[in-house]
């Protein structure tokens, strides 16, 4: 399906490199407090597992814990310079798996042992509510998928397009898709939970909402991360020069283009097809 769109659908897209704001120099950064922020969640998991009921804690804890730990070493690797520069796609890729690792994975475990320590500790209602949010969260990556390769088609993402000037304000006036992809499975999470919370539970159901909203939101970012990745390995231009320069976006010729130029011949090309 992607191989269909052409690099100039996808440009919009190379906004975090441009600015410099997701360049492997700051990813490597940023992998520094990544480890911190690991760390600090596996804590509040083993923390959070002592009291909790939750079926096969100690082996879910353990599995998550080498995972996070083989992680870490890839994080320390890709922090090195002439490890990251020669190594891009790798790293971003990296830093997706760590994204949805600390952030994703985490707040997840840690909502299910909020449930189980606090709520019930039955077993299959347990099963009930472990099916239902991933199921949800199936429908959160379909949902967002489906809507992303839409905007692709449609062309959201050329520059020049009006839709890329005003990017940010339809994404944030657009949050019809996002509430009902996130709300949804809480929703259907909370319905049960509601029925046996007690007076002083408030506090652990707000955290359990919390911590499931940030995982179905790291689910709803995630086929545009998949998108970018897959971006930084057919097109040239989402990789950087070994000095650190974004790399140009070419014509067929094997030229630079200039924005202004991509957006010149966009705007000349939607006037000839209206013609």
């Amino acid at each position: 399906m992607l191989k269909k769109i052409s690099e100039v659908d996808f440009l919009v897209l190379r906004g975090p490199f441009e600015s410099g704001r997701q360049d492997p120099s700051n990813l490597a950064a940023t992998f520094f407090g990544a480890i911190l922020i690991q760390a600090l969640f596996l804590w509040l998991e083993h923390f959070a597992g002592v009291e909790s009921n939750f079926p096969l804690y100690r082996s879910v804890f353990v599995n998550h814990l080498w995972f996070s730990i083989i992680l870490t070493v890839f994080m320390i690797i890709y922090m090195i310079p002439s490890v990251y520069m020669r190594s891009q796609k790798i790293q971003y890729l990296l830093s997706i798996i760590v994204s949805q690792n600390v952030f994703g994975v985490s707040s997840y475990i840690l909502a299910l042992l909020i449930i189980a320590s606090t709520f019930t500790s039955d077993l299959n209602t347990l099963m009930f509510i472990i099916k239902t949010t991933l199921l949800g969260g199936v429908l959160v990556f379909v949902i967002t998928w489906t809507r992303f390769m839409i905007l692709l088609k449609k062309g959201y993402y050329r520059k020049g397009s009006s839709k890329d000037q005003l990017r940010q304000k339809f994404e944030t006036k657009s949050l019809l898709p996002f509430a009902t992809a996130v709300g949804g499975p809480i929703v259907l999470v909370m319905v049960p939970l509601l029925r046996i919370v007690q007076p002083g539970k408030i506090e652990e159901l707000f955290f359990t909402c919390l911590f499931l909203f940030v995982f179905y939101t790291m689910l709803f970012i995630l086929p545009e991360q998949i998108v970018i990745l897959y971006c930084k390995c057919r097109f040239d231009s989402f990789n950087f020069e070994i000095t650190g320069r974004l790399k140009p976006v070419r014509d067929q010729d094997g030229k630079p283009v200039s924005t202004y130029d991509l957006i010149h011949a966009i705007q000349f090309n939607n006037e000839g097809v209206k013609k």
